[in-house]
């Protein structure tokens, strides 16, 4: 049983005290032996900054979620207003016959919005 290739694509951006969702266009599994379906992920380490919501709810580390869960954007991360200017959590995903994969989703924090800082600049 080979382990299955766990991708993270690009670094997700929030603003201070915002949300971000965390789908399947960020976070890619596949695995020869069992359809993208069939993965399960889990949360491994929580966020220091923040904490990971999965359909609105606090996710605990160990929590699973899965395909579904990231296509529909039930997946999130919120940042608790730290001045830290990044974050990050590691996930694992898991194929039917039990081999991991972990991998580092990094979080960049902004200050303030881009609209807002756009806004800013743009006023008389």
């Amino acid at each position: 049983n080979q382990s299955p290739t766990l991708l993270i694509i690009g670094t997700p951006n929030v603003v201070r005290h915002g949300v971000v969702a965390l789908d399947n266009r960020i976070i890619k599994a596949s695995d020869f032996e069992t359809s993208a379906n069939h993965l399960t992920y889990s949360l491994v380490e929580a966020p220091a900054h923040g904490t990971v919501l999965l359909g609105g709810r606090t996710l605990t580390v160990g929590a699973h979620f899965t395909l579904n869960d990231l296509v529909r954007k039930r997946l999130a991360y919120h940042n608790n207003g730290a001045t830290a200017l990044s974050d990050r959590i590691v996930i694992r995903v898991h194929d039917a016959a039990g081999a991991t994969t972990d991998a580092n989703v990094r979080i960049a924090v902004s200050t303030t919005s881009l609209f807002r800082s756009m806004l800013t600049h743009i006023a008389p």
